[in-house]
């Protein structure tokens, strides 16, 4: 049981929110919007379905339900992106309000990692990518006549040489990462 915005939340299967969801639809005639949300308390990471909709006389009601939890950070990221894309419901991220400080700390070193990460792999990529079209540039158009200053088997390790470069590429970053 988690406790939250100080009421107890036991969580629900996602067939039960769309049940909700679609009581609240012929009750009240609207559309309700489900924002999925996390946040991280207990050593825990919630995942939350906030529904929103048209009440009785207009008023704008919500309903929170708690989903799942998780040990791990990465498991609840991919429950919800996956909840996201197959219902079309929008993800807000993580909410930092609600989340543990050294969570939300922990949440930002992996961002930051992510970011990194990212940015290495795409640096590489683009620094691999000019030499080998310098390469390719240099030495294969050949002369005037079309002629190639490379055999088969010289492109061929070209070739090889270049994927060669990108698995130990990806495999340091990968490293990096862990």
């Amino acid at each position: 049981m988690t406790e939250r915005y100080g009421y107890d939340l036991e969580p629900v299967a996602i067939s039960d929110v769309l049940s909700f969801v679609e009581s609240r639809q012929e009750v009240h005639g609207n559309i309700p919007k489900v924002n999925l949300s996390m946040y991280g308390d207990a050593g825990k990471w919630h995942v939350d379905a906030a529904v929103s909709y048209k009440g009785r006389e207009g008023r704008d009601e919500h309903q929170t339900f708690l989903l799942k939890s998780y040990k791990q950070l990465w498991r609840a990221e991919k429950y919800v992106k996956e909840l996201a894309e197959e219902h079309g419901f929008s993800y807000e991220g993580l909410n930092p309000n609600l989340t543990n400080e050294d969570m939300y700390l922990q949440y930002q070193k992996r961002q930051q990692a992510k970011d990194t990460f990212t940015n290495d792999l795409k640096n590489e990529m683009t620094q691999h990518s000019t030499e080998l079209q310098e390469v390719i540039e240099t030495q294969l158009v050949g002369d005037e006549n079309d002629q190639s200053f490379l055999t088969k088997k010289e492109v061929e390790q070209l070739i090889s040489v270049h994927f060669n470069r990108i698995e130990k590429g990806l495999g340091h970053l990968v490293e990096s990462m862990e």
